[in-house]
Protein backbone atom coordinates (compact mmCIF):
# COMPACT_ATOMS: atom_id res chain seq x y z
CA UNK A 1 0.00 0.00 0.00
CA UNK A 2 1.85 3.34 -1.18
CA UNK A 3 1.66 6.08 1.61
CA UNK A 4 0.26 8.92 1.25
CA UNK A 5 2.48 12.53 1.12
CA UNK A 6 1.86 15.83 3.00
CA UNK A 7 0.06 17.76 0.59
CA UNK A 8 -1.00 21.11 2.18
CA UNK A 9 -3.03 23.15 5.02
CA UNK A 10 -5.74 24.87 5.24
CA UNK A 11 -3.77 27.96 5.52
CA UNK A 12 -2.17 27.43 1.78
CA UNK A 13 -4.94 26.92 -0.19
CA UNK A 14 -8.41 28.10 -0.96
CA UNK A 15 -12.16 28.22 1.47
CA UNK A 16 -13.64 26.21 -1.52
CA UNK A 17 -11.67 23.02 -1.14
CA UNK A 18 -11.41 23.05 2.40
CA UNK A 19 -15.25 23.21 2.75
CA UNK A 20 -16.08 20.37 0.20
CA UNK A 21 -13.12 18.42 1.61
CA UNK A 22 -14.67 18.99 5.55
CA UNK A 23 -18.25 18.90 4.63
CA UNK A 24 -17.67 15.01 2.77
CA UNK A 25 -15.41 14.19 5.74
CA UNK A 26 -15.63 11.37 7.55
CA UNK A 27 -13.76 10.54 11.08
CA UNK A 28 -11.26 8.35 11.71
CA UNK A 29 -8.76 6.52 14.03
CA UNK A 30 -5.35 7.58 14.98
CA UNK A 31 -4.42 3.94 13.97
CA UNK A 32 -5.99 4.51 10.48
CA UNK A 33 -4.55 7.54 9.87
CA UNK A 34 -0.88 6.65 10.57
CA UNK A 35 -1.73 3.49 8.80
CA UNK A 36 -2.35 5.37 5.54
CA UNK A 37 0.06 8.38 5.64
CA UNK A 38 3.51 9.11 5.47
CA UNK A 39 4.62 9.25 9.06
CA UNK A 40 8.92 9.53 9.16
CA UNK A 41 8.26 12.39 6.72
CA UNK A 42 5.33 14.06 7.34
CA UNK A 43 3.75 13.48 10.61
CA UNK A 44 6.78 13.79 12.29
CA UNK A 45 7.16 17.26 11.49
CA UNK A 46 4.04 17.96 13.23
CA UNK A 47 5.08 16.08 16.39
CA UNK A 48 8.18 17.66 16.53
CA UNK A 49 6.46 21.43 16.11
CA UNK A 50 3.84 20.80 18.68
CA UNK A 51 6.47 19.57 21.15
CA UNK A 52 5.10 16.30 21.40
CA UNK A 53 6.58 12.72 20.53
CA UNK A 54 3.16 11.99 19.17
CA UNK A 55 -0.14 13.20 18.64
CA UNK A 56 -2.17 10.41 19.09
CA UNK A 57 -3.18 11.56 23.14
CA UNK A 58 -4.29 14.67 22.21
CA UNK A 59 -7.85 15.27 22.42
CA UNK A 60 -7.50 18.51 20.59
CA UNK A 61 -6.66 16.21 17.23
CA UNK A 62 -9.14 14.76 15.50
CA UNK A 63 -8.29 12.53 12.22
CA UNK A 64 -10.29 12.39 8.57
CA UNK A 65 -10.98 10.57 5.67
CA UNK A 66 -11.98 12.77 2.39
CA UNK A 67 -11.25 13.78 -1.19
CA UNK A 68 -9.17 16.76 -1.33
CA UNK A 69 -9.61 19.05 -5.07
CA UNK A 70 -11.30 15.51 -6.25
CA UNK A 71 -8.26 13.10 -4.88
CA UNK A 72 -9.01 11.10 -1.53
CA UNK A 73 -7.19 12.52 1.37
CA UNK A 74 -7.10 11.73 4.80
CA UNK A 75 -6.65 15.01 7.28
CA UNK A 76 -5.74 15.82 10.57
CA UNK A 77 -7.77 18.67 12.46
CA UNK A 78 -5.79 20.68 15.11
CA UNK A 79 -6.50 23.86 16.56
CA UNK A 80 -8.87 24.58 13.73
CA UNK A 81 -6.37 24.08 10.83
CA UNK A 82 -6.65 21.10 8.63
CA UNK A 83 -3.19 19.44 7.25
CA UNK A 84 -3.86 17.09 4.34
CA UNK A 85 -2.24 14.18 2.54
CA UNK A 86 -3.06 13.13 -0.53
Amino acid sequence: MKKLQYKTCCIQSNAEDIIDMVDHGRKITYQTFIKHVEYADTYNMFCRDFGWKTLKNDHCVRYYKSKFQGVPCYYLDHSAIEYIWT
